[in-house]
């Protein structure tokens, strides 16, 4: 990560492996569908690019059907490779069809790799361009596909394309300088540092920017590239900065149709702020930990590949990830500043934990084409070790705390298998499933003590030596894709899913007494998925999405409590809930853009979730009732609706708007029964028994409206303007909303975003970026309650200039400045941040 980009995003975020079975889909031209539904926002790019591809596997007759004379004709110089292709091919194509990973097994940096073409036949037709479908598909004149694709770089202007026929019409020679693109060596550079002085809350600084004040130094990016004979390339590549903790560093050695070998390791750092919260009525300030909550995340890994011509493409891996050092938690403890006025104290108080994570993971991964069946199996092995300490000085008063500390470990196995293959020319088949078993252990202990005192022994509160829990899931699916038939499509799967759930454990409790706990939790489900989706009218996309889905849980929870008592007196919890879920969404909307200048998006979501519960009253067995929640909930219904409008637009050359609004309603109703509570005789005291709740309620209700709007403008020469800006308006309000102590959690959020380029010569370039968001969710209810809302402002700044002082050389310096204030805190975690950054950039070939 570069040293800006911490600063300037407000929730940076950075890659890890996930512990669950999700391979990457082999680039094979066709689309790879998970073993669970993908993303809404990712599914309609999903099905556009599997309905192209199918149309371009189709036959070759395709290509000849295109009409040649829609394509630039072809340059009349004589082209030189080195300085006509080369920079096209580098900037255009290398990205995606590069020694690499090429995608649709086509490489352009080699010419016998490229005229061989990829998984789709012969791109390249020497002597023939306008017969070639690389040709074609630059020029963007075949529907079928068009590159580079949307988002992956800007199509090639006509005089780009017009040399590139040349090239193969003369030959497509490489030149004489090598056989394939890049010189044997290359190497890139960029030491950097940083400056950053902070004025007020230090730890809510780090906890923004992901770094810490003061000095620091290295280097932020560096790059090899060795292509140590035609075939065979060494690459490594990472960053390093000295005060920080951030480093990374990966290296790989590629063998093409043989194999690789790679490893890497990286970490960076988490912060977190020490502070709590703030209670003006108690006239003091929030209450801190007085320490550095500091969490260090890194990773070592490696991976042998095996890619030989004709055979299954495998990978065995190792991985270790761990997680080490201390973290604030949100789940802040009480205090009270009197006792004596406030016994039940405020959750005000912050608790931090320490932690050691390390987690070990074997994976082995199997891709293969078999006579067009794709099949593609994952396993991955996990083993997971826990251990963590929180600690809360002052519960109640300074001079009491609490410690509780947590071991958990097991081992987490996990195999996916998925089959493709095309049957038809419109009809696509997949399939997969996924099977996991987990068994784990686990134990904690809770102890009360006095810091101030240590001659007072500790009160053992809570612990349990053993928690087992075991745990096995099957997933299994179906997908289709069918089309296109003159503009419609169709794609639909199902899914089910099967798991349970053990839990056994061994406590003392209430006093050292010891419980005993059984738990299991059997789980089925099941999943339909239909969409449509239709081209076929002018400037029109239409799309309709439909998703049923059913649930049953069998969940049995018990403890028993040996008090010594007769049985009739002992302690003890019962729960047995059979629950049914069933959610029905539907998607739809259109896209249409009857001028180029002029593109309208309408999209609409309308789901329903009913939740259905049947399960017997929590009790304590012997002469006093249990507590009947939350079985007394008989049912809950989730309604959701969302409305999305996007309009994007063009007047002029020089600007480009895109206007977007949302508006998002979500109800939550409840179905309860009539329970048997203790009350007392208003006349005699004595206690009796009646009926309470029963019936529906409207348990919540959140609605949110968001509107944004984005500019570029390129008015005037050698300047690139833009900005965006969204207003979200939201409202959560609950059934509880009755007591004084709690009120809507309301408010809105306002964000800018903005950024300038200045190119004052070919050498000298300006840039310059504000950020700043503004929230107001602050709750007046101090006086009868806790204040949980936060109300806050932020901005960033960042200037600087880059020059280039060599053809090899590139150097800039950036200014940074960074204000944070927040009034529900009454200051306390405000500061003010200066910020001076350095980097020079080489490149040594």
């Amino acid at each position: 990560m570069s040293i800006q980009s911490k600063l300037r995003h407000q929730n940076p975020t950075r890659p890890s492996l996930s512990a669950h079975i999700s391979p990457e889909a082999p680039h094979t031209g066709q689309t790879r569908l998970r073993l669970t539904p993908p993303p809404r926002s990712a599914r309609y790019a999903t099905q556009a690019l599997a309905l192209g591809l199918v149309g371009l596997a189709a036959s070759v007759a395709v290509a000849a059907e295109l009409d040649e004379s829609k394509l630039p004709p072809a340059s009349t110089q004589i082209v030189d490779f080195n300085r006509d292709i080369r920079p096209i091919l580098e900037n255009a194509c290398m990205r995606c069809h590069g020694a690499e990973k090429p995608k649709s097994k086509f490489r352009l940096d080699d010419r016998e790799a490229a005229l061989k073409g990829g998984s789709y036949g012969v791109q390249i037709e020497p002597g023939r361009g306008g017969q070639s479908r690389l040709i074609h598909m630059v020029a963007r004149v075949d529907a079928e596909l068009e590159m580079p694709p949307e988002g992956k770089g800007e199509p090639l202007t006509k005089e780009q394309v017009s040399l590139l026929r040349a090239w193969i019409d003369q030959g497509a020679q490489w030149g004489d300088d090598s056989a394939s693109l890049g010189s044997s060596v290359s190497l890139t550079l960029s030491p950097a540092i940083q400056w950053v002085h902070v004025d007020g809350n230090v730890s809510k600084f780090r906890e923004h920017a992901w770094m810490r004040e003061g000095w620091a130094g290295g280097v932020s990016q560096f790059s090899l590239r060795d292509r140590l004979s035609k075939d065979t390339t060494l690459t490594a590549e990472g960053h390093f900065l000295g005060n920080q903790r951030d480093f990374d560093f990966k290296m790989s050695l590629d063998k093409r149709d043989v194999g690789f070998v790679r490893f890497g390791v990286d970490q960076y750092a988490r912060y977190s702020s020490e502070n709590g919260g703030f209670y003006e009525p108690y006239g003091i300030g929030a209450p801190t930990l007085d320490r550095e909550m500091r969490l260090d995340l890194g990773r070592v890994w490696a991976e042998v590949g095996l890619t030989l011509p004709d055979w299954p493409t495998m990978t065995l891996g190792y991985e270790n990830r761990s997680r080490r050092g201390n973290q604030a938690l949100g789940n802040w403890g009480f205090f009270s500043a009197d006792p004596a006025i406030d016994f039940n104290g405020r959750g005000i108080l912050p608790v931090g934990q320490s932690i050691d994570e390390s987690t070990h993971v074997v994976k082995f991964d199997l891709t293969h084409d078999l006579n067009g069946t794709w099949i593609d199996d994952s396993f991955r092995g996990e083993f997971y070790d826990l251990k963590t300490q929180r600690e809360t000085s002052g519960w109640f008063s300074p001079g009491s705390g609490e410690r509780e500390r947590e071991q958990a470990e097991h081992f987490n196995g996990s195999n996916a298998l998925r089959l493709e293959r095309q049957l038809q020319d419109w009809l696509l088949l997949s399939g997969g499933y996924l099977y996991s078993s987990l068994d784990g252990e686990a134990g904690f202990t809770q102890e009360y003590f006095v810091p101030n005192d240590p001659t007072i022994p500790v009160f053992a509160g809570d612990f349990s030596n053993q928690i087992l829990l075991k745990r096995t899931a099957h997933v299994m699916n179906a997908n289709a894709q069918l089309g296109p038939w003159d503009g419609l499509s169709f794609s639909t799967g199902v899914q089910g899913d099967w798991s349970r759930q053990d839990g056994l454990g061994d406590a003392a409790t209430r006093g050292g007494l010891p419980t005993r706990y059984d738990s299991n939790t059997k789980r089925s489900g099941f999943e339909e998925r239909f969409d449509v989706r239709y081209t076929a009218i002018p400037f029109t996309v239409v799309h309709l999405e439909t998703r049923f889905a059913q649930e049953q849980t069998d969940q049995f929870e018990r403890s028993d409590t040996d008090t010594g008592a007769p049985p009739a007196e002992e302690f003890s919890f019962l729960r047995n809930t059979d629950a049914e879920a069933d959610l029905k969404e539907f998607r739809g909307g259109f896209t249409i853009s009857p001028w180029r200048a002029v593109s309208l998006q309408v999209s609409g979501k309308r789901s329903d979730k009913r939740n259905e519960y049947d399960h017997l009253t929590d009790l304590d067995f012997g002469a006093t009732p249990g507590n009947a929640y939350p079985a007394f909930i008989q049912s809950r219904d989730l309604e959701n609706d969302q409305l999305d409008l996007k309009l994007v637009t063009r007047p002029w050359r020089w600007l480009r708007a895109t206007v977007g609004y949302q508006v998002n309603a979500m109800d939550f109703t409840t179905q309860t029964a009539a329970i048997s509570v203790f009350d007392a005789d208003p006349v005699t005291g004595d206690p009796i028994i009646r009926s309470a709740g029963g019936g529906s309620l409207l348990a919540g209700e959140y609605d949110a409206h968001t509107t944004s709007l984005n500019t570029v403008f390129t008015l005037i020469p050698n300047l690139y303007l833009s900005t965006t800006f969204s207003y979200t308006d939201s409202e959560l309000r609950t059934a509880s909303n009755i007591d004084d102590a709690i009120v809507p959690y309301a408010g809105d959020i306002y964000s800018v975003l903005a950024s300038a380029t200045y190119t004052l010569n070919a050498e000298t370039s300006l840039r310059s970026s504000y950020s700043y968001s503004r929230a107001d969710y602050g709750q007046d209810n101090a006086a009868t309650g806790l204040p949980l809302g936060v109300a806050y402002g932020r901005h960033g700044i960042l200037t600087g200039v880059t020059r280039q002082f060599h053809k090899n050389m590139t150097g800039s310096l950036q200014y940074g400045f960074f204000r944070y204030v927040e009034p529900t805190a009454r200051g306390m975690n405000d500061y003010t941040a200066h910020a001076v950054f350095a980097v020079v950039n080489i490149a040594l070939k």
